[in-house]
């Protein structure tokens, strides 16, 4: 590294957030940046056409893209997978799970940043990171072209797809039981929305494609791929470089100013870990020498869902029958059509079961799909669900019109956590969510439910004959819209909502649950800081918007 510049900084990690932060930092002639990761360059290779391509982003699940992760085996959910483990998708290319996810930009309510700030992150409060959330977007949406909370001149573009003739009907369905209209992102965040999506000109739009693209000539960033991270160096609680392996290799390279880690919730803690960073008894236990004995790993907060399939008397997508001649031409000549979607998913409804309270933010997200989402048995195997169920449930109806409503539970109580399974930084961490272990996520899941059931009951749905599903017999032991079948359903049904957040959990310095402190410094160790989404102290909606905003947000600290 050049030793005529100021500061010298390592990023771990070109996902969401190392990309905005390797292409801020590098704006400063001073900086020099060296960004590593693990995966290759997301251009020239057989996935790229799947990366690009928002219709075919689930085909690059298990694919050489992915880093493979497993759940580890589930007491009280993911029945309906193979030895209760589901596949954790996780981007290992440049472009992070950005380039693997469904491209949704959903902020998360004002009023969790808040919850953020009243519980020890002081400085992320909503007003604190208004700002940043606007800096990064180039807002397409119409009705938000007016908004003091965006703009149309950032580098990520927030766009609405082409609706089918459904949005209408889940429109007028909620809005008849008292939800109201709103725009996803502006103030008001309780009621239905249309969805919105980082994809510009029918493409895919990454953090690596919108800032680091432009970075990459830049005199002053050096990017490494196929870099595969063992550990911080730490020299008298300072962190000093990374050791890194490289063709089978083993490299150091020093960072006279920071090291910063942004490998995501799961790559991040397991760095921490393998450089003495993490709870003291796991690191004795796997020999490792104690750096600082700090809750490491605890805390996984991820969501979880429950799709409920509704069979109408009306035309509906099929996104994952064979592509015919004239999908192609229509997305190839003039990126539209379905493969310029995201897979049917057209709104959004925000929803508060809890009638007990004011909460300053809703529970549930009802996402309306129109398709039966579950088509595709080759992504269901990929996913490690049961062969028994594909068979069975998962081809029931397979030929029928229907629409899909997944019921997702925005702020789950229950906590899971990751550990090391050895000291080889290629073997994979062990990841228990332990979702549904606190029984107050399948009672509001429940909840629901009971609104999906009084949506279909509603008079626009029924003029579409709108059915929900059969009685599922792996539950036929407890008698139907009971609660006890409908807690066997969720248990079965229940999905992943690869939303990880909160390993690293940021909060005040005295605070004995965090990781690091509101300027997202390691605590204990000088020059380390943590900036993905396992800062998160509390799970928002989807993730991604907000990774950008605290990356935003990180590099105006560190310039500063």
């Amino acid at each position: 590294m050049d030793d005529t510049f100021e500061k010298i900084i390592v990023i771990v990690g070109a996902g969401t957030a190392g990309s905005v932060l390797a292409a801020r930092l590098s704006e400063d002639p001073r900086v020099q940046v060296l960004l590593l990761e693990a995966g290759d360059k997301e251009t020239d290779r057989p996935e790229t056409p799947f990366i690009t391509t928002p219709g075919l982003a689930k085909q690059l699940r298990n694919s050489s893209v992915d880093w493979k992760y497993f759940t580890h085996p589930q007491e009280n959910a993911l029945f309906g997978y193979k030895n209760k483990q589901a596949a954790l998708p996780r981007g290992k290319v440049i472009g992070g799970t950005f380039a693997l996810n469904d491209m949704i930009y959903q902020r998360g309510s004002p009023g969790i940043f808040d919850e953020w700030d009243k519980k020890g992150a002081k400085g992320w409060g909503f007003k604190h990171v208004a700002p940043y959330f606007r800096k990064s977007v180039d807002t397409k949406v119409i009705e938000l072209s007016k908004s003091d909370l965006h703009r149309s001149c950032g580098p990520m573009t927030v766009s609405t797809l082409q609706p089918t003739s459904l949005l209408n009907v889940y429109f007028n369905a909620t809005q008849s039981l008292g939800y109201d209209a709103i725009n996803c992102n502006e103030k008001e965040d309780q009621g239905i929305c249309r969805i919105q999506t980082n994809i510009r000109g029918g493409e895919r739009l990454t953090t690596a494609k919108a800032y680091l693209n432009e970075a990459r000539g830049r005199q002053n960033l050096n990017i490494v791929t196929k870099a595969l991270v063992s550990r911080v160096l730490i020299a008298r609680r300072q962190a000093v470089g990374i050791e890194f392996i490289f063709s089978n290799v083993s490299f150091q390279v020093l960072a006279s100013n920071e090291v910063i880690l942004s490998a995501g919730s799961y790559g991040s803690p397991k760095i921490l870990f393998l450089s003495g960073i993490g709870s003291r008894e796991h690191l004795y236990n796997l020999q490792i020498p104690v750096i600082a004995d700090l809750p490491v790993g605890e805390n996984l907060q991820d969501h979880i869902s429950v799709d409920i399939r509704v069979f109408v008397n009306v035309s509906t997508m099929k996104p994952n029958s064979n592509l015919n001649r004239l999908m192609i031409d229509q997305y190839f000549y003039q990126r539209k059509g379905l493969m310029a979607s995201i897979g049917g998913s057209e709104a959004f409804l925000f929803a508060n079961t809890n009638k007990t309270r004011l909460s300053p933010y809703p529970d549930l997200q009802f996402t309306f799909t129109s398709t039966i989402a579950d088509h595709d048995h080759k992504l269901l195997r990929v996913m490690n669900k049961d062969d028994e169920l594909i068979k069975s449930w998962y081809s029931f109806g397979k030929k029928r019109d229907g629409i899909t409503i997944t019921v997702k539970l925005l702020h789950p109580k229950s906590r899971g956590h990751l550990k090391l399974n050895s000291t080889d930084p290629n073997e994979m961490p062990i990841i228990d969510p332990k979702y549904l272990s606190n029984v107050e996520d399948i009672k509001t899941l429940y909840e629901g439910i009971k609104i999906v059931k009084s949506i279909i009951e509603t008079p626009i749905m029924q003029s579409i004959d709108a059915t929900m599903e059969p009685t599922f017999k792996g539950c036929k032991e407890f008698k139907f819209d009971s609660d006890l079948y409908w807690k066997c359903y969720i248990q079965t049904f229940s999905d992943p909502g690869h939303h990880p957040v909160s390993t690293c959990k940021m909060g005040a310095f005295n605070d004995v649950r965090s990781v690091v402190d509101n300027k997202l410094r390691v605590k204990d160790v000088f020059n380390l800081r943590v900036v993905d989404a396992s800062i998160f102290p509390e799970i928002t909606d989807h993730p991604n918007a907000a990774t950008i905003m605290i990356a935003e947000r990180a590099a105006a600290l560190i310039l500063k």
